[in-house]
């Protein structure tokens, strides 16, 4: 196999980019290689440029349209084959790593869509105590977005923390999706075995999705079918500040009635390209002024998960520190899942990137699993970790009907139950407890363990009890 990388003129790539094209190659990305100091807010707007993972120090990755015209300013643009930085390509010296494997040959021992189907099925058809089997949505080639939730049924808890992983929302990116099902196994087989995971399993309600983009993996494919970036279409609160799935790609607004179904106290979604767990927000600069208010949370989860996982912990440099980095300050993207999620469902939602090379041999797998083993079942682990309340009258009654809001490390949420689990960082937390009608509460504990038991907290009712807007009734999680 030969580079495909083709260092282009103004004139040649001018001529791709204005000359005449059929109606399949419109608004279809070609991924470009690009100096870094040739990428600015002209050149983004013009190209409809989206940045991808894969840089060095002067060369950036991304994708533009043919749907916008124009020139470019310079003549160090390359158009890349994709399949070579989805496979081999190395992006220091744009060479093969190994020039005799071929990309079908590096598919193989990856489970496709009905293999994936069929071994989730299986599972679940043979765990029916722990194990659901259930789909979000379907994608844009009516492919189902399974999830397999994974609880101990026969514990027949009120409320459990709900946590989620998502995978391969970007088609190419695929260790995430083989991991996500190492880790299903995992849970299930060490169950009956081990006191740690079935403590997780007994006291956790977890979600676990291993391909948000079934389409773009079977066409090896970042992006979904209508080649749309699915980390560039959720609504983003600076850019497109309108939370409605309205115009939204099916796998986008599957995600979203999933959020709204279901609130996610933590999340990650997996990704490829680079190695690190990467922060919120990816959007607007971090700046101490506007950093996410659960900052102090998900910088300690970040640092537990890269420092349990070695090559990551040594990724240094730049924007990143033993692995971890913040969005905006490695590249700024606009209508990222993550920064949807922290923002307008009241999730801690991180990114983690699993293998600098998206689509890695199969025989590679074993090794990116044993890297992320412990990190990625201390990460569900943490989801339980927290302040357990039950919001209850000077009667003893649960507090039914009304909005809870639960105030802590500058955050504050709303909830529609008045069981709630709040994560919280490794020290003691103040937290508040506002609920209308009620005289507030405030009060200092630590994370706790959840064992299926709840702190109670009692209020004492005010004179009289105000009924509530619309607009406050809809600003609440379940």
């Amino acid at each position: 196999m030969k580079l495909n990388i083709i260092i282009l003129t103004v004139i040649i790539i001018s001529t791709v980019c204005c000359g005449k094209k059929n109606d399949s190659s419109i608004d279809k990305p070609i991924l470009i290689r690009i100096p870094k100091n040739q990428i600015n807010e002209e050149f983004i707007e013009k190209y409809k440029f989206i940045p991808d993972h894969v840089h060095d120090d002067r060369y950036a990755f991304g994708y533009i349209t043919y749907s916008e015209s124009g020139e470019f300013s310079t003549t160090e643009i390359a158009i890349v084959d994709p399949n070579s930085i989805h496979y081999q390509l190395d992006p220091k010296n744009l060479a093969y790593k190994k020039n005799d494997i071929d990309p079908d040959e590096i598919q193989e021992g990856y489970h496709d869509y009905n293999q994936l189907t069929n071994k989730l099925e299986t599972i679940a058809a043979t765990n029916p105590n722990l194990t659901s089997l259930e789909s979000a949505g379907k994608s844009v080639e009516n492919r189902e977005l399974w999830y397999l939730r994974i609880n101990n049924k026969e514990k027949n808890l009120l409320s459990k923390p709900k946590t989620l992983y998502i995978a391969n929302m970007h088609g190419d990116e695929v260790v995430g999706r083989e991991l996500s099902l190492k880790l299903i196994e995992s849970l299930i087989n060490d169950y009956p075995i081990n006191p740690r995971i079935r403590n997780l399993v007994d006291h956790s309600d977890i979600f676990i999705m291993p391909s948000m983009n079934p389409d773009g993996f079977e066409n090896r494919s970042r992006f979904n079918k209508n080649y749309k970036d699915l980390n560039r279409n959720f609504p983003d609160f600076v850019a497109d500040p309108k939370d409605s799935q309205d115009n939204r790609e099916p796998e986008t607004q599957a995600i979203m009635r999933l959020h709204d179904e279901h609130h996610f106290l933590l999340t990650i979604n997996f990704h490829g390209g680079a190695l690190c767990f990467n922060l919120p927000w990816d959007t607007i600069a971090n700046k101490i002024s506007q950093k996410f208010a659960d900052d102090k949370i998900i910088s300690e989860l970040a640092r537990e998960y890269a420092t349990t996982n070695i090559p990551m912990s040594k990724v240094n440099g730049g924007s990143f520190d033993r692995g971890v980095t913040y969005g905006y300050e490695w590249y700024e993207i606009n209508g990222s899942m993550q920064d949807w999620s922290n923002f307008y469902r009241g999730s801690i939602h991180g990114t983690v990137e699993l293998s600098r090379v998206k689509w890695p041999p199969a025989y590679q797998l074993e090794q990116f699993w044993q890297n992320n083993r412990e990190s990625m079942i201390h990460f569900l682990e943490r989801g339980s970790i927290g302040a357990h309340l039950a919001i209850k009258s000077i009667e003893g009654q649960l507090i039914q009907d009304r909005p809870i809001q639960i105030s802590s490390g500058g955050r504050q949420l709303v909830y529609k139950t008045p069981l709630i689990h709040r994560p919280l960082p490794l020290n003691k937390q103040q937290i508040t407890v506002e609920v209308p009608g009620f005289i507030s509460k405030t009060f200092v504990t630590e994370g706790e363990n959840f064992k299926g038991y709840y702190k109670d907290i009692i209020l004492t009712p005010k004179m009289r009890y105000t009924d509530l807007t619309h607009k406050e009734r809809s600003n609440i999680f379940n």
